[in-house]
């Protein structure tokens, strides 16, 4: 009924007389925050001449109106639409008289005003060394990140495999082409170690490295991997989580793109 009603009220709304109410804003069909009162039923009209006949804006109106206004202004509503199915050129004015009245007649009636909400962000300690603007979207804070570590990762250059009880696994290969471009053999390397934290920074100690270097196995004498924690835009979901990067520190092997994992759960 309304969605047929609403497409009359171009010409009730020039049958209601203006009120002295500040107009509304036409055609949103949203309530105003922080409204102090309800509108009258000439409001309600006022607001229905712009919503073209879209049903969702209409309803939008009449919901800011309170049960007497509501009330008012439909039942002008459905007394125009029986009049366009009529004959009757003045039947608007010879039949829909008291329910235009009425509609001006029923004013505004204040109600009290919602307090305005307020959102409180979760508290969060920047760790020392990061200063990233978007530092709310890191998934974790640094200093948590040793038990949301655990599982196995992708990365770059190195895939990780971090353990519950502080172990590491550090795993990668690199690919040797012969003259003809075809891979000819490759360097893997394989070896877990501890896993500890310092600040913004996880250290890895391995006892040996093993190798297998174009199918020559051999053992390196133990070493310490140090990493930056650090967190970048994940291109694959811009506005989603940032993404763990692990920079490692006194890398030798050179630029970034050889020296920096960002990972990615397997």
């Amino acid at each position: 009924m309304l969605m047929r009603s609403i497409l009359t009220v171009t010409l009730l709304a020039a049958c209601v007389p203006p009120s002295n109410n500040p107009p509304p804003q036409y055609g949103s069909g949203q309530q105003q925050p922080q409204q102090a009162q309800s509108w009258s039923c000439t409001q309600i009209f006022e607001c229905f001449a712009g919503c073209s006949g879209d049903q969702t804006c209409a309803q939008g109106c009449l919901a800011n109106g309170d049960a007497a206004s509501q009330a008012a202004a439909m039942a002008s509503v459905s007394c125009v639409a029986e009049c366009n199915a009529s004959t009757d050129e003045d039947c608007v004015a010879n039949q829909c008289g008291s329910q235009i009245e009425a509609c001006r007649a029923t004013g505004p009636t204040a109600v009290a005003a919602a307090p305005a909400p307020t959102y409180e962000a979760p508290a969060y300690q920047a760790p020392v060394g990061n200063t990233s603007a978007d530092r709310p979207r890191q998934p974790v804070s640094n200093a948590n990140i040793l038990p949301w570590l655990v599982g196995d990762w992708i990365g770059n250059n190195f895939q990780f495999q971090f353990f519950g009880d502080g172990r590491v696994r550090r795993s990668g290969s690199a690919h040797f082409y012969n003259e003809k471009n075809r891979y000819q053999c490759s360097l893997v390397v394989n070896e877990i170690g501890r896993l500890e934290q310092e600040g913004d920074f996880l250290i890895m100690t391995f006892d040996s490295q093993t190798t297998n270097d174009c199918h020559d196995k051999s053992a390196a004498p133990g070493f310490t991997v140090r990493y930056l924690i650090d967190w970048k835009e994940n291109y694959s979901d811009p506005t989603g989580p940032l993404q763990l990067i692990l920079r490692e520190q006194n890398c030798t092997r050179g630029g970034t793109m050889y020296c920096d994992d960002p990972l990615r759960r397997r």
